[in-house]
Protein backbone atom coordinates (compact mmCIF):
# COMPACT_ATOMS: atom_id res chain seq x y z
CA UNK A 1 0.00 0.00 0.00
CA UNK A 2 1.65 3.66 -1.05
CA UNK A 3 2.28 5.91 1.69
CA UNK A 4 -0.15 8.27 -0.14
CA UNK A 5 -2.70 5.82 0.15
CA UNK A 6 -2.25 5.43 3.95
CA UNK A 7 -2.02 9.15 4.70
CA UNK A 8 -5.40 9.49 3.18
CA UNK A 9 -7.11 6.35 5.37
CA UNK A 10 -5.63 8.68 8.64
CA UNK A 11 -6.49 11.24 7.32
CA UNK A 12 -10.13 10.91 6.47
CA UNK A 13 -10.79 8.72 9.68
CA UNK A 14 -9.07 12.14 11.84
CA UNK A 15 -11.54 14.42 9.67
CA UNK A 16 -14.76 11.79 10.64
CA UNK A 17 -13.29 12.30 14.73
CA UNK A 18 -13.28 15.82 14.10
CA UNK A 19 -16.51 16.01 13.00
CA UNK A 20 -18.02 13.70 16.01
CA UNK A 21 -16.68 15.60 18.02
CA UNK A 22 -17.33 19.53 16.26
CA UNK A 23 -13.86 20.57 16.57
CA UNK A 24 -13.40 20.12 12.21
CA UNK A 25 -11.98 23.91 12.28
CA UNK A 26 -9.95 23.56 14.99
CA UNK A 27 -8.31 20.57 13.99
CA UNK A 28 -7.48 22.35 10.55
CA UNK A 29 -5.67 25.21 12.44
CA UNK A 30 -3.58 23.01 14.37
CA UNK A 31 -2.72 21.03 11.63
CA UNK A 32 -1.86 23.87 9.73
CA UNK A 33 0.60 24.93 12.30
CA UNK A 34 1.93 21.88 12.27
CA UNK A 35 2.75 21.19 8.95
CA UNK A 36 4.15 24.98 9.42
CA UNK A 37 6.36 24.41 12.01
CA UNK A 38 7.56 21.20 10.12
CA UNK A 39 8.15 22.86 6.71
CA UNK A 40 10.30 25.63 7.97
CA UNK A 41 12.57 23.40 10.43
CA UNK A 42 14.65 21.58 8.40
CA UNK A 43 16.52 20.08 11.98
CA UNK A 44 12.83 19.04 13.00
CA UNK A 45 12.09 17.24 9.74
CA UNK A 46 15.88 15.59 10.12
CA UNK A 47 15.73 14.92 13.70
CA UNK A 48 12.09 13.18 13.23
CA UNK A 49 13.43 11.16 9.81
CA UNK A 50 16.99 10.02 11.72
CA UNK A 51 16.72 5.94 12.21
CA UNK A 52 19.60 6.75 14.65
CA UNK A 53 17.39 8.85 17.21
CA UNK A 54 15.09 6.51 19.12
CA UNK A 55 11.34 6.31 18.88
CA UNK A 56 10.83 7.76 22.51
CA UNK A 57 13.13 10.89 21.66
CA UNK A 58 11.27 11.61 18.45
CA UNK A 59 8.05 11.44 20.47
CA UNK A 60 9.17 13.62 23.51
CA UNK A 61 10.45 15.96 20.43
CA UNK A 62 6.77 15.97 18.45
CA UNK A 63 5.09 16.49 22.51
CA UNK A 64 7.31 19.86 22.67
CA UNK A 65 5.67 20.78 19.00
CA UNK A 66 2.36 19.67 20.06
CA UNK A 67 2.24 21.71 23.18
CA UNK A 68 3.88 25.01 21.71
CA UNK A 69 1.48 24.91 18.88
CA UNK A 70 -1.31 24.54 21.38
CA UNK A 71 -2.62 21.49 19.67
CA UNK A 72 -5.95 19.76 21.36
CA UNK A 73 -6.09 16.40 22.11
CA UNK A 74 -7.53 14.83 18.72
CA UNK A 75 -4.48 16.34 16.79
CA UNK A 76 -2.19 15.56 19.37
CA UNK A 77 -2.84 11.19 19.31
CA UNK A 78 -3.20 11.92 15.65
CA UNK A 79 0.66 12.99 14.96
CA UNK A 80 1.99 11.06 17.72
CA UNK A 81 0.00 7.86 16.00
CA UNK A 82 1.44 8.66 12.34
CA UNK A 83 5.11 9.09 13.67
CA UNK A 84 5.37 5.72 15.94
CA UNK A 85 3.16 3.80 13.18
CA UNK A 86 4.50 5.16 9.72
CA UNK A 87 7.36 7.48 10.43
CA UNK A 88 8.32 10.94 9.72
CA UNK A 89 8.17 10.63 5.99
CA UNK A 90 4.76 10.69 6.00
CA UNK A 91 3.64 12.71 8.71
CA UNK A 92 3.55 16.16 6.09
CA UNK A 93 1.85 13.95 3.39
CA UNK A 94 -0.69 13.03 5.65
CA UNK A 95 -1.24 16.34 7.30
CA UNK A 96 -1.30 17.84 3.67
CA UNK A 97 -4.44 15.10 2.89
CA UNK A 98 -5.99 16.10 6.23
CA UNK A 99 -5.74 19.55 5.59
CA UNK A 100 -7.64 19.20 2.28
CA UNK A 101 -10.49 16.92 3.40
CA UNK A 102 -11.25 19.56 6.05
CA UNK A 103 -11.57 22.19 3.58
CA UNK A 104 -14.09 20.32 1.48
CA UNK A 105 -16.01 19.26 4.78
CA UNK A 106 -16.00 23.03 5.56
CA UNK A 107 -17.40 24.09 2.21
CA UNK A 108 -20.07 20.85 2.20
CA UNK A 109 -20.88 21.56 5.49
Amino acid sequence: MSQGMIARRYAKALVNLAEKENDLDNAGKNLSALTEVYKENTELREVLSDIKVSSRAKLEILKGVLNEIKAPALVDTFSRYLLTRIGSTVIDGSIQTHLNQIRQSIIRG
